[in-house]
């Protein structure tokens, strides 16, 4: 069995990391190619942070959570660096790793399979960037009382520096139009058995995968049967995004996004209103292992 697992977002990686164990565990001959979100990525200091690639490959592998604040502290010191940043002293090495291979031209692809082979993930798992061209997700804010114009922050800004306040007035992902994806992604998606949506914000970090020209076609025309996870089944993950896009913050509407592309919606909530052909599959799974249990039990 040939599976896709889209990881949309950095808080999606317990819910792939549990998809994947459960899928090795289950038949040696299964192989799982997953799609990571770049749209997060940044720039700072010199070096290029992967949050959603970096979070997937820590959960596959089973690090333990980043730790270190000495770097960290001698940056705000110095008043050097984006104070909203974290930059954990044990996260550094791939950090630096990662911008110096870029630096040196390889791209993003072969990047995230040399941090794989050094994390000792099994041949069968294979991860792809879902584009090797930089692409970065912007927020629009309001300025209240007509202060200044609009301003566009990176999306990681407004969520880690400033709580994810004030509701942007609209998304904006630069180089989105002129990123294809990433070789081999829509190959994989055309053959494979199955794909799953991991949880995330359906405009703000899932937007941004199906925008990659011929992604979204790609998963219009597999004969793979595509299974969606409600955003609301991630950690922390909620529905600005549809509130961004005029829409109501609920299952119906999250699903609404993928129309024609998802054949099964994972929910956690009892609502009406889903469009007729789609089969929703209640859950009431509360941890990520529970809920890769029971998706597993779909495929």
């Amino acid at each position: 069995m040939h599976v896709v697992v889209i990881a949309p977002s950095p808080t999606s990686a317990p819910v792939v990391a549990a998809l994947v164990d459960g899928l090795l565990a289950r038949d040696e001959s299964t192989a799982v190619d997953v799609v990571v979100a770049t749209a997060e990525d940044v720039t700072a200091l010199g070096l290029r942070v992967s949050a959603t690639s970096d979070a997937v490959l820590d959960a596959l592998a089973g690090r333990p959570a980043h730790v270190g604040t000495t770097v960290q502290d001698g940056l705000r010191e110095t008043g050097s660096g984006p104070g909203w940043l974290e930059l954990p002293d044990t996260a550094l090495a791939t950090h630096l790793a990662r911008s110096a291979w870029l630096a040196q031209g390889a791209t993003p692809s072969e990047v995230l399979a040399r941090l794989a082979e050094a994390a000792g993930l099994p041949d069968r798992v294979r991860l792809r960037p879902v584009t090797d061209v930089p692409v970065e997700t912007h927020v629009v804010l309001d300025v209240p009382d007509g202060e200044a114009p609009q301003s566009a922050v990176h999306v990681r800004e407004w969520r880690e520096g400033m709580a994810g306040q004030p509701t942007p007035a609209r998304v904006v992902v630069a180089g989105l139009d002129r990123a294809p994806a990433a070789p081999g992604v829509l190959d994989a998606v055309r053959s494979a058995d199955v794909v799953v949506v991991a949880p995330g914000d359906p405009v703000l970090q899932v937007g941004p995968v199906l925008g990659v020209p011929g992604m979204s076609d790609a998963l219009r025309g597999t004969a793979a049967d595509v299974v969606v996870l409600d955003p609301r089944l991630g950690p922390g993950t909620e529905l600005v995004g549809l509130e961004v896009a005029g829409l109501p913050a609920t299952g119906p509407a999250a699903a609404g996004i993928y129309r024609d592309i998802a054949d099964v919606w994972v929910t956690p909530a009892s609502e009406t209103g889903y469009a007729r052909g789609l089969r929703v599959v209640p859950t009431a799974a509360a941890t990520p292992f529970a809920l890769a249990a029971e998706v597993l039990s779909l495929i």
